[in-house]
């Protein structure tokens, strides 16, 4: 339904009264007071479409207190008490739910849970044993969801689903992600309540789009119709004043050129549009946005920003942050925000644009999906943004959020959005604007690497199921709406719409068997190979996975980096920029030997590979990263790497063919991605507590470069080396004393009755387990693989996967693993044997013994 009418606001009152202080108002919107009775009296699906700053995230609140009224009228017990997950495009907006969320709703003993890729916590349902609000992003959601097989309890306690932003479906990749996981989600609300769909409840929120229907008839199943409420644009709280304006470029300016023109235009429109009042522009790049900044501040035609009684407050801003370029611009209220600034800088910057503290903000287009920091003004530098080495335009949706952040309406009753742009662009623009937007599905692009994630959990099991699968899809609805999006035409017949979704399936299937990530049992059914779990564990590209199954297992460990570095996963957000080019020069070309790369590039850093290979480098080596985009790119890149390096170190790990030095080397670059450093660093100490990496090398300077060293060294000298105060080096020594010491012996002997037969047997002990009972500084989960291996062929004889709480738990805390073999097949007499154990997630723990094989007599038992 379509509200245009003047609705009654419902009074806040109208809650209960204990519930009455999530809400800071007296009376409800128009958009809360719309859905207030079907949030309250019922739990249909409800999609909510309206512009942007309408309180949509009341909606979400009502819908929560929903849940936490029905959990009192039921007999909960803890470990069914009732789960919320919330689904967000961005992490910076996951965060902002969560503190806000966590301030409100303390009081009702719920606990919120950020999920994302930043955060830590690796998921425990077994824990999560009281009514708890999940934040995630849709990728994060996917890659927990592909791993819960059998954790059917926690899957009952999901009682609401809430999706933020719904409407970015339509974007590409993430959309598609978007798609699977709510599919997925009403997979679950299928099979585990099919008589009671209401008891898993679907709630989303989005822009103003033309197909909200169509959002509705995805999230409804046949016995709960989902409730639509789309409000209409003109019923906005703040009303909004859109003016697209065009520019005249010459035929020989570039784009950054164009862009740059732009920032002299600045200063006026904001004299003329914003009224004194908060000012976010939006600008194509990073560098764009410092541009902008700085011609504002240089120009001087911004005089706002010099008025007496806020010039306090702008210094106030301007001696906290500590980029150089932000302390000089916050002296005029005016400062920047991208993702390569420090995250306090970020926060201090946003912060300060709410108080006051800043009056105009320029900023990346990424801010309008993250942060809510809305203005009365928002001004859209250009409707390009420079991607993949070329400019690309907005798309539609882009534009709707951005212009969305214009007006407060806590401040506002107006507000005014300008869009920048080239001659020839406008009217385009402004038809686009004109007219709602449509969302389509972008499954169908996506599709191999969903499949694959449905058949490790079993909700896919043939081609028949898969079939009937997409059913459960948005790309299903809009398949029957608008065939022409997915390569048919107009007013085809029904039969051909489900042979394309047939042949869709089809060839995904065939592919996904054909690299072996899939097999067809004898019975025809379809279940997911070791590696195909691992491509859904580690959450990894069809593509990535193919070039990883395609590797020869022969490759050096610069050959394996350089091939994760050319994964999409690693470089498909890297740019190269002229501003990153001396950083890059000096990591390439340092003055002092002990800062060299350990495999030296003689090229210029020219492509995102190389760029990537540089940086990741440059962390393991310890190496110091002075520009700060740099730095933030740096972290991305390692963390998406990492899945990369593990999904091969698991693979690895199966190949019974892979020959020693070539799984020792994977499971030690696996160990550097973990760790940040390279297996043979002496800069251990990087991975304790409060110890980064100038500090790190000032203690191996210092002869501080192994944990024993640490655990030997006079607390004092290590807070003299660190510069510290007590209790510091204490602290520090105590760190290492948790940390596992492991010693092994290897020994042959015959197998009774077994002459022809020979066992390989590897003790393993835990050292100091004692102490770790009482003082342990790794999770007990913490693994290590230990891997034995004849050195004159290359073979491997024994690999196992074992963890510290497998230890632990032994009485003497020793564990004995071993392999029997023919006689014939071991390596002959005096060759070497090496065994070691390799840490998974840190430097410094390794063990590595090699001793000469002797073959084994009856009744000996020879150790080496």
């Amino acid at each position: 339904m379509t509200n245009n009418q003047v609705v009654i606001r419902k009074a806040v009152s109208e809650l209960p009264p204990r519930f009455r202080p999530v809400f800071p108002y007296i009376n409800f919107n128009q958009v809360q007071s719309i859905v207030y009775d079907t949030m309250l009296g019922t739990n249909k699906p409800v999609v909510v479409s309206a512009p942007t700053g309408s309180g949509k995230t009341g909606v979400f609140e009502l819908a929560i207190i929903k849940v936490i009224i029905d959990a009192e009228h039921r007999r909960i017990t803890d470990v069914s008490a009732p789960k919320v997950v919330y689904l967000a495009p961005t992490k910076a907006l996951c965060t902002e739910r969560k503190l806000d969320w966590e301030r409100k709703f303390k009081q009702y003993n719920i606990q919120c849970i950020e999920l994302t890729s930043d955060s830590s916590l690796a998921i425990n349902f077994k824990e999560l044993n009281k009514t708890c609000i999940l934040l995630a992003t849709p990728e994060k959601w996917d890659s927990i969801t592909r791993t819960w097989v059998g954790q059917r309890q926690f899957i009952q306690s999901l009682r609401l689903l809430l999706v933020d932003e719904v409407h970015l479906v339509n974007d590409g990749f993430r959309g598609a992600t978007l798609e699977a996981v709510i599919s997925r989600m009403k997979t679950i609300r299928s099979l585990t309540w099919p008589s009671e769909p209401d008891n898993l409840r679907f709630v989303a929120v989005s822009a103003t789009i033309w197909n909200v229907q169509d959002i509705a008839d995805w999230f409804s199943s046949p016995s709960s119709i989902a409730e639509v409420h789309k409000v209409d644009p003109n019923q906005r709280p703040v009303k909004l004043r859109t003016i697209v304006l065009g520019y005249t470029a010459n035929t020989n300016v570039n784009e950054f050129s164009f862009d740059n023109l732009l920032n002299h235009k600045l200063a006026d429109l904001i004299k003329e549009h914003s009224n004194g009042k908060p000012t976010l522009i939006f600008c194509a790049t990073r560098k764009s946005s410092m541009q902008a900044a700085n011609t504002l501040v240089k120009e001087g035609k911004f005089d706002l920003s010099f008025a007496s009684e806020k010039r306090k407050l702008y210094l106030s801003v301007s001696e906290q942050v500590k980029d150089k370029n932000l302390q000089e611009t916050t002296r005029f209220g005016i400062a920047f925000h991208h993702a390569g600034l420090s995250l306090s800088d970020r926060r201090i910057i946003e912060t300060g644009f709410l108080d006051g503290s800043i009056m105009v903000l320029s900023c990346t287009s990424t801010l309008a999906m993250g942060v809510n920091l809305p203005a009365h003004l928002v001004i859209i530098k250009n409707t390009s943004y420079y991607d993949e080495g070329k400019f690309k335009p907005y798309s539609e949706s882009s534009l709707i959020q951005m212009i969305g952040r214009a007006g407060r309406p806590q401040f506002d009753t107006e507000a005014t959005a300008v869009i920048m742009t080239k001659s020839f662009c406008r009217d385009e623009i402004e038809k686009m604007l004109t007219g709602n937007l449509v969302v389509d599905s972008q499954l169908h692009k996506y599709l191999t690497e969903h499949l694959v994630s449905e058949i490790v959990l079993g909700t896919i099991t043939s081609d028949a199921v898969a079939r009937k699968w997409i059913d459960s899809t948005y790309l299903h609805v809009r398949l029957k709406k608008n065939p022409e999006n997915y390569g048919l035409k107009k007013n085809c017949p029904a039969v051909l719409k489900e042979a394309a979704v047939a042949n869709w399936c089809s060839k995904s299937i065939e592919l996904l068997a054909k690299h072996k990530l899939i097999e067809r049992t004898p019975e025809n059914k379809l279940v997911a190979t070791d590696t195909g779990r691992a491509m859904a564990r580690h959450y990894l590209s069809f593509q990535t996975m193919v070039c990883l199954t395609n590797l020869s297992y022969q490759e050096t460990e610069l050959e394996l980096l350089t091939k994760i570095c050319s994964c999409n996963e690693v470089v498909g957000d890297i740019q190269i920029r002229n501003e990153d080019k001396p950083s890059l020069v000096v990591l390439v070309n340092p003055k002092k030997q002990e800062d060299s790369l350990k495999y030296p590039m003689n090229e210029k850093v020219q492509t995102k590979e190389k760029k990537a290979l540089v940086l990741i480098q440059a962390t393991f080596g310890n190496l110091t990263i002075s520009e700060n985009n740099l730095y933030q790119e740096s972290i991305r890149i390692v963390r998406n790497a990492s899945r990369i390096a593990n999904c091969l170190r698991d693979i690895a790990h199966l190949d019974e063919n892979i020959s020693y030095n070539t799984l020792t080397t994977i499971l030690t670059l696996a160990q550097s991605f973990a760790a940040k450093l390279w297996s043979d660093s002496i800069y251990v100490s990087k991975q304790l507590e409060n110890i980064g990496p100038i500090l790190s090398h000032s203690l191996a300077q210092n002869g501080l470069k192994t944990f024993e060293s640490l655990r030997r060294a006079n607390p004092r000298n290590i807070e003299i080396f660190c510069h510290r105060c007590p209790p510091f080096g204490s602290n520090v020594q105590q760190t290492c004393f948790g940390l596992p010491i492991y010693d092994m012996q290897i020994h042959f002997r015959c197998i009774p009755n077994q002459t022809d037969r020979v066992q390989l047997m590897v003790e393993i002990v835990l050292v100091n387990g004692q102490d770790l009972r009482s003082n342990r500084s790794l999770p007990p989960e913490h693994k290590f693989s230990l891997i034995v291996g004849s050195k004159n062929d290359d073979r491997v004889l024994l690999r196992r996967r074992v963890s510290d709480y497998g230890l632990l738990i032994r009485p003497d805390m020793t564990i004995c693993l071993g392999a029997d073999f023919d006689r014939i097949s071991m390596p002959e007499e005096g060759t070497e044997i090496e065994a070691r154990l390799i840490s998974e997630g840190y430097v410094g723990l390794d063990v590595k013994k090699v001793a000469t094989y002797t073959q084994p007599e009856d009744d000996s038992l020879p150790f080496l």
